[in-house]
């Protein structure tokens, strides 16, 4: 687990603080510590992305190390998908449970597919009411989803949305609750329902569990069991019972009976917001509430007391980052280090982009490159565009996710980047702000059209991809059901340029070695260097050696023989620069006394001094005769 908070380090500098504070929507279900055999030291996440297609509406999962900043999985795309012929093809607000001896672990969705062609009407009123379940033993190897009809028998239910599960300690089973759209006493409204099971296969007959006074209805609850607060149980709701369309929370000793009103956050979250999910921090005595907000996703808060409105506090978007993919109403567990490594095993952490200097080419326009068009004005492909200013571009770590994004800084005009306001993407200067940071950072995927290339996918809207529309550079939504044509305009080839030559390089002569060392190259893309030899001044070189530090030895030379000797510089995109300065070396010759050079003799010496305990020089000269 070390190692898992070493690599999380890399992008939390600064932010650590904010480990103890966050209160994040995504759901999780409180198991006895018995259950627990080893301490949770990491978060697994499961959720969904959107409707624009039924692509969205399945199983994502992505990682945390501290509850903050997450890393999506398997390359950002989904780890389980529903077969076509289950249920409606889709799934929507999956729920993470651990079993109560932490054997087995389910996933619960709702059965539900927008992008499929189902309307919202017919969803409400005349959709599934059944669930979808996964289980596994390790959460890497999920079965076969099955489907549980667990409102079937509520006269007239129009769905099942949202479950969720706890265990229940007094009983010995789990409770699952969801939200169900009925008409009952003349209001057709959502309601939130039960029924116990031990298996997730068996359920009993669905009680009601939840019913807001007169027209209210709710959506979206989650129960959290919180040790050591003033409540042992809290649940959270999509509601409008306390008057506002906000988030509410509630305080209860039990799982049922009656529960205490706490609060809402329409005073922190002004936006509609829904899927709201409680986890607590592994490593301190702090919760985290994330809220689903409609215009942007997820949006976390964060409470020392969950019984207290006024210790709930939004964070901003410098103290966390979800990841490249939108999370929409999903889940949160908590998880052993043998879990996260195991999970990581599987589909393993995607590597940190290429950076460095170069241009940007179209791929189905080839010969145009992105150019910035000056300073405010928004960004063109360009036929023979100005490769040496205007179309050079230093791509970077990203503003808001230096490891995994990416941001592209003009060469022509730094401290100005491509950032997207409206869709458009124009050329504008960092101001700093947390908003021009998400703007501008965008991540690297394999292109739309080749996957040779490269797509970029915005940061915060992850739907979308920049693309060229006609010549003018916008993000506008890509996904696998887009046409050939709009793939083509999202995907780009990078040019990255080669990297400087290397400078002062210098050879120093040994016995039967050169010394190589030379200034360190500053590219972010370096892969090493490629050192050359030759016995004539000016070459023809050979290649004797690819190096990543800066310094060789070469003891491949003979004693008495000159050799002269450059170093280029090569990056990631295999981009090799021109030669260095040359230098050359003289190996000296212990057999003839004449070719002992007196400034090789003093070189020499002084590196056998640092490995000899001898500071009499009559005694080195004369070993050095001697050749020892």
């Amino acid at each position: 687990m070390e190692k898992m908070k070493r690599f999380m380090a890399s992008h939390v500098v600064g932010k650590k603080v904010f480990v103890l504070f966050m209160i994040c929507a995504v759901s999780i279900a409180y198991f006895p510590a018995s259950a627990q055999a080893a301490p949770y030291d990491g978060y697994l996440m499961a959720h969904f992305t959107g409707e624009s297609s039924n692509y969205g509406e399945q199983i994502y999962f992505a990682i945390s190390t501290d509850g903050l900043y997450w890393t999506d999985l398997n390359n950002s795309q989904p780890v389980l998908t529903v077969p076509a012929n289950l249920g409606d093809g889709g799934v929507r607000d999956p729920s993470l449970i651990r079993s109560a001896d932490g054997t087995k672990f389910w996933i619960l969705a709702t059965d539900l597919c927008i992008g499929c062609g189902t309307d919202w009407g017919t969803a409400q009123h005349n959709g599934s009411t059944s669930l979808v379940i996964w289980e596994s033993s390790d959460l890497v190897n999920w079965s076969t989803p099955w489907l549980a009809d667990v409102a079937g028998s509520i006269p007239d239910a129009g769905c099942a949305w949202a479950p969720e599960a706890i265990y229940d300690e007094a009983n010995g089973n789990y409770v699952v609750y969801w939200a169900t759209i009925s008409p009952l006493d003349g209001v057709d409204k959502a309601r939130i329902y039960y029924a116990t099971t031990t298996d997730f296969v068996n359920f009993s007959s669905p009680q009601m569990y939840i019913n807001r006074p007169g027209s209210y209805g709710i959506i979206d609850t989650q129960i959290l069991k919180a040790a050591n607060s003033t409540y042992q149980y809290y649940r959270v709701s999509r509601d409008t019972y306390m008057g506002y369309d906000s988030v509410t929370v509630e305080g209860n000793n039990s799982i049922f009976g009656s529960w205490t009103e706490i609060g809402d956050i329409h005073n922190l979250v002004s936006s509609w917001s829904e899927g709201p999910i409680l986890y607590k921090f592994n490593d301190a005595n702090q919760w985290c509430l994330m809220v689903d907000v409609t215009a942007g996703g997820y949006l976390p808060l964060v409470s020392t007391d969950l019984s207290v409105m006024g210790t709930y506090s939004v964070l901003n978007s410098s103290q966390y980052n979800l990841g490249a993919d939108r999370k929409r109403h999903g889940s949160i567990l908590n998880i052993t280090t043998a879990e996260y490594n195991a999970i990581l095993a599987n589909w393993p952490l995607p590597a940190p982009p290429q950076l460095g200097d170069g241009v940007i080419e179209s791929y189905n326009q080839p010969g145009y490159y992105i150019n910035n068009q000056g300073i405010g004005a928004q960004a063109e492909i360009v036929l023979n565009a100005d490769l040496l200013n205007s179309g050079q571009w230093n791509i970077v770590a990203g503003l808001a996710d230096p490891t995994f994004g990416i941001s592209f800084e003009s060469v022509e005009h730094p401290g100005y980047y491509l950032r997207h306001y409206a869709y458009v993407l124009y050329l504008n200067q960092n101001d700093g702000s947390s908003i021009f940071k998400s703007d501008a950072t965008f991540y690297v995927k394999d292109g739309w059209a080749d996957s040779s290339l490269n797509s970029f996918q915005s940061s915060n809207y992850p739907d979308r991809y920049i693309r060229h529309s006609g010549v003018g550079l916008r993000i506008d939504p890509i996904d696998a059901a887009s046409t050939a044509s709009d793939k083509a305009d999202a995907t780009f080839n990078v040019v990255f340029n080669a990297p400087a030559a290397p400078t002062l390089m210098t050879a120093v002569s040994g016995i039967g070695s050169v010394s190589l060392d030379w200034n360190d190259n500053i590219e972010s893309n370096l892969s090493g260097y490629t050192i050359y030899r030759s016995q004539t001044q000016g070459g023809p070189y050979t290649l004797i050696q690819n190096v990543t530090a800066s310094q060789y030895v070469d003891n491949t030379v003979n004693n008495g023989t000159t050799y002269y000797y450059v170093v280029t510089a090569e990056n990631t995109s295999a981009n090799e620069s021109g030669y260095s300065n040359e230098d050359s070396a003289l190996p000296p010759d212990l057999t003839d006394d004449d070719k002992i050079n007196l400034e090789d003799f003093a070189k020499v010496a002084e590196a056998w001094l640092t490995t000899h305990d001898m500071t009499d020089l009559s005694v080195v000269a004369e070993n050095w005769l001697l050749g020892i």
